[in-house]
């Protein structure tokens, strides 16, 4: 056995750091693309580097901080749009709803549909009574109730005197009968 030269080099190339030493724009870009569904191999055609460069730079810390804000915009964009989305749509359907009731031919046409339609809006915005929901309207402190619930609330406060005043009899008589 012959003992290995230490005076040769080894031929094999320096060991590369798996990630980038210095974080390029390019790759930001990258993230995106990757983020939106273009594979590695795409992105490696598109700037012309190997699919396993791709996938270096796309699993380094740096890429996975950029995928985090990027998913982190995104979210605050849709959290923040839906809400402005709806109110456009209810101020739209108010205009409509507008347009319809103010549009003198068609109650014309059809007089029944339009105080239909009527009906529904003033019931929605609270300013007519809909006598399928009858029952209780909490403000605040206050208590609006209809008349028949109004009816038996009473009875059952009266129910409920009478029951008490029962109760003390009995244990007075309970009383009594002990001494």
């Amino acid at each position: 056995m012959t003992a290995p030269n230490s005076t040769v080099k080894s031929e094999r190339p320096a060991k590369l750091s798996r990630w980038p030493k210095k974080w390029d724009p390019m790759y930001e870009q990258w993230v995106v693309l990757s983020a939106a569904g273009k594979s590695n191999k795409d992105i490696a055609e598109l700037y012309n580097y190997t699919p396993q460069q791709v996938s270096n730079i796309l699993t380094s810390p740096m890429a996975q901080m950029a995928r985090r804000k990027i998913y982190e915009a995104l979210h605050k964009g849709i959290d923040e749009g839906i809400p402005k989305r709806l109110e456009m749509l209810a101020d739209k359907a108010v205009q409509r709803v507008a347009e319809v009731l103010y549009n003198d031919e068609l109650a014309a046409e059809s007089p029944f549909a339009v105080a239909d339609r009527s009906i529904v809006v003033l019931k929605g915005l609270n300013k007519m009574r809909d006598e399928t929901k009858a029952g209780n309207t909490n403000i605040e402190r206050a208590i609006i109730m209809a008349p028949e619930l109004v009816l038996q609330l009473r009875d059952g406060i009266a129910s409920l005197k009478r029951a008490e005043k029962l109760a003390e009899l009995e244990k007075m008589e309970e009383a009594e009968v002990v001494k």
